[in-house]
């Protein structure tokens, strides 16, 4: 119950500043409908482009980039914060984890558009059927666990790292590049693309893409045992960074 107050909380903060949230949504339409725009462009009279129609390419942008608003790295400026200002140490007297609690932030500030990305999964029932969309549902819920492990894990290193502000540059490169918010990573060459599609980065973004269009013949069971995996391996690096 405490940790749902915490969400509760962190979702009421985000609808009183929602000013900002709107100004950022602008942004974020404003440099999708720009690349939507480029796309459309560069397909001229093309009926497709490695396999993508006009049509498809525009979801792919847009699943990637509601993606890309639900996995934030807020999370971890938000550790570094309360490393700086001394309230972590209050967290740690109190009786929760404090991982749990930023979770429950997490989870609470983003709720609108996780929701929004699962009413749109959803949609697909009728091309997916009943049991690819309820795995992509499952997918993208242990991608929320996993993103967030990440996100904790760069963020605590804030307690050897004076100022991780230049991790926020990386991290949206990274992002950038292998998230497929711009072009979707098949087009980098069949060869590399599952390889390339195992990265955090990629698991939150591209690939949930491919799997709701249908454009991957990797099965979702794949990407399942890649989110566990890195899950497991961020949350030993987090316990072993606890224990130094």
């Amino acid at each position: 119950m405490k940790y749902l107050l915490v969400a509760v909380n962190a979702f009421n903060s985000k609808i009183t500043y929602r000013s900002n949230e709107i100004t950022r949504l602008v942004m974020r339409l404003m440099q999708v409908m720009m690349s939507i725009m480029m796309w459309h462009f560069l397909y001229g009279a093309r009926v497709t482009v490695d396999g993508y129609t006009a049509a498809s390419m525009t979801k792919h942008l847009i699943i990637t980039n509601l993606a890309a608003i639900i996995f934030t790295t807020a999370p971890i400026f938000r550790l570094s914060g309360q490393v700086r200002t001394g309230t972590l140490t209050n967290l740690l007297f109190r009786p929760i984890s404090v991982y749990t609690e930023g979770l429950a932030t997490f989870l609470g500030g983003q709720i609108i558009y996780i929701t929004l990305m699962f009413v749109l999964i959803i949609m697909q029932l009728p091309q997916l059927g009943l049991t690819t969309v309820f795995l992509l549902l499952v997918f993208v819920s242990a991608c929320l666990l996993m993103f967030y492990t990440l996100t904790m894990v760069l963020g605590a290193t804030s307690f050897w790292i004076v100022n991780i502000w230049p991790l926020r540059s990386a991290v949206n490169a990274a992002y950038l590049l292998l998230g497929g918010l711009y072009f979707p990573l098949s087009f980098l060459g069949k060869r590399y693309t599952l390889l390339l599609s195992l990265n955090p980065f990629s698991l939150v973004g591209d690939v949930p893409a491919q799997l709701v269009l249908g454009t991957t013949s990797t099965s979702i069971f794949v990407y399942l045992l890649a989110v566990a995996a890195w899950t497991f391996l961020l949350a030993c690096t987090g316990l072993s960074c606890e224990m130094d």
